[in-house]
């Protein structure tokens, strides 16, 4: 019985040693009784169910894999490649460039020579006073026209004369001015000169002679250009172009 009692908690074990004394003190009639009761409380306490054991289980310390969020994955292996470095639009604006303007041309009496010493074109006459001759008779001998480079004279009697000037000098004819000459055998006195207000010799406005030319044909008139046919055949024409005083 004692070794049975050892396995009770120490509550019982009080209530035990209590009922031994007494029961050794009381004699033996006494010691059934007491027995009796001591067997009830054995058994009373035999049948409960034992405490719950207290919650003494050392929690286990978290692991780093259930404390360390998973990193996201988006299909791609992560890679230790350093970052392209990023580059900044440059604030620096480009320098804004201009054409150099033009200089206006530089014409007097001085710039006009006798009929004879310029190039030939089906019946007039062309030169370049910046030297470019070669661009003018291209421009003259082309079957489909074109503009002018500056520069460029034409002339079909020795006392009028179309020079082409620098670009915005008279958009109304196309950058083209007129003169008005006379000429003698010493060179050349410049009577009337500019763009559309000219009026030549023979009381008709220059501008509004050469702006019925087609547009390819740059205000040049000639028989199928058209613009209105002069009041001269062509043999006057030529006889007034060889009576040229200038050599």
């Amino acid at each position: 019985m004692i070794a049975r009692l050892r396995s009770y908690s120490p509550q019982i074990a009080l209530v035990v040693g209590a009922a031994l004394v007494s029961w050794a003190c009381a004699g033996s009639s006494e010691g059934e009784a007491e027995t009796t009761t001591l067997s009830s409380i054995i058994e009373s306490e035999s049948t409960a169910a034992p405490d719950a054991a207290p919650d003494t289980a050392p929690v286990a310390p978290p692991t780093a894999a259930s404390t360390s969020m998973a990193p996201e994955t988006t299909g791609v292996p992560a890679t230790d490649a350093p970052e392209a470095p990023t580059t900044r639009a440059s604030t620096t604006e480009a320098p804004v460039t201009t054409a150099a303007p033009v200089a206006p041309l530089e014409i007097d009496e001085t710039s006009f020579v006798a009929l004879s010493k310029m190039t030939p074109v089906r019946g007039f006459f062309v030169d370049n006073l910046l030297g470019d001759i070669d661009a003018t008779v291209a421009i003259a001998e082309s079957p489909v026209g074109g503009v002018y480079p500056m520069g460029s004279v034409v002339q079909l009697i020795p006392g009028e004369v179309m020079v082409k000037r620098e670009a915005g000098f008279s958009p109304t004819t196309n950058d083209w001015e007129f003169f008005e000459l006379d000429v003698d055998a010493t060179g050349n006195t410049i009577r009337v000169r500019g763009g559309d207000e000219v009026i030549n010799r023979f009381g008709l406005s220059c501008a509004t002679c050469h702006a019925l030319a087609a547009p390819q044909w740059d205000f040049i008139c000639e028989q199928d250009h058209g613009c209105d046919p002069l009041p001269f055949d062509r043999e006057t024409i030529e006889a007034i172009q060889a009576s040229d005083p200038r050599t």
